[in-house]
């Protein structure tokens, strides 16, 4: 192991953890598992269209406020079916695609880190599903970057959800005595990553308010 990392935001370490690992071994399977994502969350929406139903459940209003009903109604039908993966290896890269889609396709204010949603604008995309299925293609194009097999000598990386001021936390993490350590200080104006991924937060469930 050359390189440990302790995050305390969960969806940051995610992320943080999806960049390090070795991808499955076909990135042309992510563009397929989306492609049957989207096609399934097309025909749930047009479904819905025809029974004259939306199918948009109880969510928070910073979400509800971001998005037009029918995008919102596609992004959930997408959400839905990702959940319903499980443990597929390509799930968690289909969450990305997704959570990487959400400020492309808002009619909000939803710039990097404040939501704005009483600022309205045109959308960048138009169509949630064709925007998902780009994202994945472009997560799919970067994994093809990648090498197929994990480094000599064994994992390189890891990165672990924790607080880096609990000594417990750096005994899981960093199992042998390290070479040096690298700590991040405060951000300029108090950076609050809790505030700068509330619309993802919110949107997958697993934030439901601010308290």
């Amino acid at each position: 192991m050359s390189f440990a990392g302790i995050e305390t935001h969960p969806l940051i370490a995610e992320l943080a953890s999806l960049k390090l690992q070795c991808p499955p071994a076909r990135h042309s399977g992510l563009i397929e598992a989306a492609a049957h994502v989207a096609d399934e969350a097309a025909a749930h929406v047009a479904d819905e269209a025809a029974t004259g139903t939306d199918g948009i459940e109880a969510i928070p209003d910073l979400v509800r406020q971001s998005f037009a009903p029918g995008v919102l109604g596609q992004l959930l039908a997408i959400r839905r079916l990702v959940r319903e993966l499980g443990q597929d290896p390509w799930a968690v890269y289909l969450k990305w695609a997704l959570l990487g889609t959400l400020r492309d396709v808002a009619s909000v204010r939803v710039g990097w880190p404040y939501q704005r949603p009483t600022i309205g604008r045109q959308a960048p995309h138009a169509d949630p599903i064709a925007r998902f299925r780009r994202r994945a293609a472009i997560i799919a194009e970067d994994l093809a970057l990648l090498p197929r097999t994990p480094p000599a000598g064994g994992t390189r990386a890891v990165v672990a959800c924790g607080d880096s001021r609990d000594a417990g936390a750096w005994h899981r993490c960093v199992p042998v005595p390290a070479d040096g350590c690298v700590s991040s200080p405060p951000y300029l104006n108090n950076f609050d990553y809790a505030d700068a991924t509330r619309l993802e937060l919110y949107f997958w469930g697993e934030v439901t308010s601010w308290a």
